[in-house]
């Protein structure tokens, strides 16, 4: 049901929304692909779990040799 409303609601999405709702589903598509990228430096570096990615942050943008990557997938992910 929610799939066939969308067109209609959409048109009265204003652009500025649009755009946000856009860019939102982009940060959290990206903060998903952070544990694949960063699996390496979050299990090593910071002694983590891959399934509780969040608790790896303030080590993974702290700590020296973390791979191009990872920095990377953490740009997009909204983490640094």
């Amino acid at each position: 049901m929610p799939r066939r409303c969308l067109p209609r609601v959409a048109r009265r999405i204003s652009k500025p929304t649009a755009v946000a709702s856009i860019w939102i589903q982009k940060r959290i598509a990206a903060r998903v692909t952070v544990a694949n990228a960063c699996t390496r430096e979050i299990v090593k570096l910071c002694g983590g779990s891959t399934k509780e990615t969040s608790k790896s942050i303030p080590c993974l943008t702290t700590t020296q040799g973390v791979s191009l990557r990872c920095i990377q997938a953490m740009d997009e992910a909204g983490y640094r």
